[in-house]
């Protein structure tokens, strides 16, 4: 019913070092301080009578604040799942995967859903198909989910924007899947291949939204700037390439698989730097997020770095030409109107 939910505890659990706890104040909100940056964590919710919440794959930059959005305590849902062929055969030993979709919205900061367009999606749970091609999730929590179903040779197929109910039963999800096909190429730039470059692929209908995480595939280039992505649906598909640490903006669309490799060029790029300071007095502002944003060719590029301890600050992935925006944002300080 939405009724806030006080003292609550709320763990944060680290792939690495030590686990926090918090409970919930009266609003039935929570936050951890100290978090270690750049450790993969997990939000997770325990209390009897109701599902476990989880939310994995949480991983902050120096000095972040991020909100993981409103988490519902309710009665655990079952679930259960179903993958065939398109022609009704059932598929055992697939893989299906549960992904718990944030009810957060980015609002009016665009650029910030796109600066964590690369980062991949982690399932909550996983379960395997018998030889009927059926499986069950026993106790996933109410809110929005997407289920995907992989098997070898097969492409993924998904079910995106599942709403599961408390005591409501919930009817299979069904899961399609057809023959694979695999893209291979390379990702170069002027000077020859971008080692550790990361490749996104997804159908060309999913875009650039945050929720449609769960639907992207992902690679990593290797030494010789060589990357295959597998598991894909014969149509047209949408390819983003980026450099290691920089949010992808090379777009470019392909149809699967009519070219079996594509080689993708990144574009030349320049440095920014600069200096955060307080309006006033000109102190150093440490941990701000400066983002840049710039039109490309191929479609919209943006980087982002933190302030130092000087309030300086190096962006050195920006492509070259015109930045649409350049904007530094901490919590509880505002920007101030240049006199420029």
């Amino acid at each position: 019913d939405g009724t806030p939910v006080a003292a609550q505890p709320v763990a944060l659990l680290p792939e690495s070092g030590e686990p926090h706890e918090v409970v919930t104040d009266s609003s039935g909100g929570f936050r951890f301080e100290g978090v270690a940056d750049g450790v993969v964590c997990e939000v997770r919710v325990e209390a009897p009578g109701y599902a476990r919440v989880r939310m994995p794959g949480i991983a902050l930059d120096r000095d972040e604040v991020r909100d993981v959005g409103v988490l519902l305590l309710d009665a655990a849902v079952p679930v259960p799942v179903e993958v065939r062929t398109y022609a009704g055969a059932p598929i055992a030993d697939a893989e299906v995967l549960a992904f718990a979709l944030s009810e957060r919205t980015w609002g009016k900061d665009w650029t910030e859903a796109l600066a964590q367009f690369a980062q991949p999606a982690v399932p909550v749970a996983t379960v395997r198909t018998g030889p009927d091609g059926s499986a069950r999730f026993p106790d996933l929590a109410v809110g929005t989910w997407t289920f995907v179903a992989r098997k070898e040779g097969f492409a993924r197929a998904s079910s995106p924007d599942v709403r599961l109910r408390a005591r409501v039963a919930q009817e299979p999800v069904v899961l399609h899947m057809a023959a694979g096909h695999t893209l291979a190429g390379r990702v170069l730039d002027a000077s020859g291949p971008v080692a550790g470059a990361v490749v996104l692929v997804t159908a060309e209908s999913r875009g650039r939204d945050p929720r449609s995480a769960p639907h992207r595939q992902r690679a990593v280039a290797g030494e010789d700037g060589a990357f295959a992505v597998g598991e894909l649906s014969a149509g047209d598909v949408t390819l983003w390439a980026a450099r290691p640490g920089a949010a992808p903006s090379t777009e470019l669309r392909v149809r699967v698989p009519d070219v079996p490799r594509i080689d993708v060029m990144l574009p030349a790029t320049a440095v920014v730097r600069g200096r955060v300071t307080a309006l006033g007095d000109g102190a150093p502002i440490e941990g701000a997020l400066v983002r840049a944003t710039a039109w490309t060719g191929s479609g919209i590029a943006v980087a982002e770095v933190r302030s130092d301890a000087e309030g300086r600050y190096t962006l050195d992935a920006v492509p070259a030409g015109h930045l649409q925006s350049l904007a530094a944002t901490k919590e509880g300080w505002v920007t101030a109107p240049s006199d420029d």
